[in-house]
């Protein structure tokens, strides 16, 4: 999996080399940022697939529990100075978002993926901050970004979730697994916040035997 995470490096640097270069010190600064880029996909690309894989088991309760444990106030899950995202280990988790809301919107999660995507851009923008990767981030990148994250599922090969795992909507400890467990807790949160907690330890009860 390795090569194929080295791979992408390869695929950002041509994306990213312009056709034409000057040989100055300004093409000299321009290449530093480039390669400064191209390192730190190395290590994004790893936390992106590492979402993948936990939406590919999961379901709708990956994204629930990623995205109701980070949206919060903090400025840096939306925006980071260019120097903090230099070698950093994690993408910025707004971008993170983008491409588990994609993923769910492909799996026929459609109106989730919307309304987590705009929960996002409401919080950013009481928080007045704009989306911007200083260059690390466009959408010229996207295919070889997403084509990488499904080689290494595919080399990976996490046990997906089953549609009626990701429907929620019950669960039986003699027959479903944890996954429906998951996504039916989720479920009754969201509609029900007020009873949960009682919900929740009886459950609990349940699933420990």
């Amino acid at each position: 999996m390795d090569d194929r995470v080295r791979e992408l490096k390869y695929e950002v640097d041509e994306i990213l080399t312009p056709y034409s270069q000057r040989n100055d010190r300004f093409a000299e600064a321009m290449s530093r940022r480039r390669q400064a880029i191209v390192d730190t996909w190395y290590l994004w690309i790893q936390e992106l697939f590492c979402d993948a894989v936990g939406f590919t088991i999961g379901g709708p309760s990956f994204l629930y529990a990623f995205s109701g444990f980070l949206s919060t106030r903090d400025r840096g899950n939306y925006y980071r100075e260019a120097d903090e995202l230099d070698y950093s280990t994690h993408p910025v988790t707004w971008l993170r978002v983008h491409f588990l809301a994609r993923r769910l919107s492909e799996a026929g999660f459609t109106d989730l993926a919307r309304d987590v995507e705009n929960e996002w851009r409401t919080m950013a923008r009481l928080m007045k901050l704009e989306e911007d990767y200083h260059g690390f981030y466009d959408e010229s990148l996207d295919q070889a970004i997403t084509q990488t994250i499904e080689d290494l599922l595919t080399e990976a090969g996490p046990r997906p979730f089953l549609d009626d795992e990701a429907q929620g909507n019950g669960w039986s400890p003699n027959s479903d697994s944890l996954i429906r467990l998951l996504n039916w807790a989720w479920q009754i949160y969201l509609n029900d916040s007020q009873n949960y907690i009682q919900w929740e330890a009886e459950h609990i009860k349940i699933l420990l035997g």
